[in-house]
Parts: structure tokens; C-alpha cells; sequence
């Protein structure tokens, strides 16, 4: 077996043929290699892909439930407003009734014919 192996290695052919093997073997070495390297990379581009997608669909939520709450202020801050005149007419709606009662309590004769159940 060694005689045929030196007899393949002084001849040009042989010694091309020896390299050409010996290049195949480390490129498929290289290539195994390097597979699990190309899927360790691929699994990591995937997981970094998935969690921006996840932060992106967490960022559109927040953007919809801030626009929903501000939506919600404006309404409260409007019915706030409406609340406030409807106090302000009750208060002053108030102080006349008791502007007409006397200082001895005693009910005159115009609110006593504006009351409904006298």
C-alpha cells in the first residue's frame, strides 16, 4: 500500500489528484463546519426579526390605548364643563328661592304660587 502511495505521489498526475483530495476533504470539513454556524446565525436573525415584530406590535397597542385615553379625557373634560354651567345655573337658581323666603322664614305669597305642591 505505501509503494502505491509513493508511486502516485512522484508523478504529477498522482500528486494533483492527492491535493485535489485533500482539498475536497477540508472544504467538506469547512462546510460541516460552517453549517452550524450558518444555523446558529439564521436562528438568531430569526429570533431578533420575531421580537422587533413583537416590540412594533407592542408599540402600535400603546400608540392605540394612549390615542383611546385621550380621546376619553377630551369627552370627561367636556362633560367636566357641561357640569360646572349645570352647578353654576343650580347655584344661582338657588340663591333666588332663597333670596324670596324671608329673613323670619316665613314663605311669601309669589313663591308659595310657584311651588307645585302647595
Amino acid at each position: 500500500m505505501i509503494a502505491v502511495l509513493q508511486l502516485v505521489w512522484r508523478s504529477r498526475t498522482g500528486a494533483i489528484a492527492i491535493a485535489l483530495c485533500v482539498l475536497a476533504m477540508a472544504l467538506f470539513t469547512w462546510h460541516k463546519l460552517d453549517k452550524s454556524s450558518a444555523v446558529r446565525s439564521a436562528v438568531a436573525s430569526y429570533i431578533a426579526d420575531v421580537e422587533l415584530a413583537a416590540a412594533n406590535a407592542e408599540v402600535t397597542a400603546l400608540r392605540k390605548q394612549a390615542q383611546a385615553l385621550a380621546t376619553a379625557n377630551l369627552t370627561f373634560q367636556f362633560q367636566l364643563t357641561e357640569s360646572e354651567a349645570i352647578r353654576t345655573k343650580q347655584a344661582e337658581e338657588l340663591d333666588t328661592y332663597v333670596s324670596t323666603v324671608g329673613a323670619d322664614c316665613i314663605v311669601d305669597r309669589p313663591l308659595f304660587e310657584r311651588l307645585s305642591n302647595h
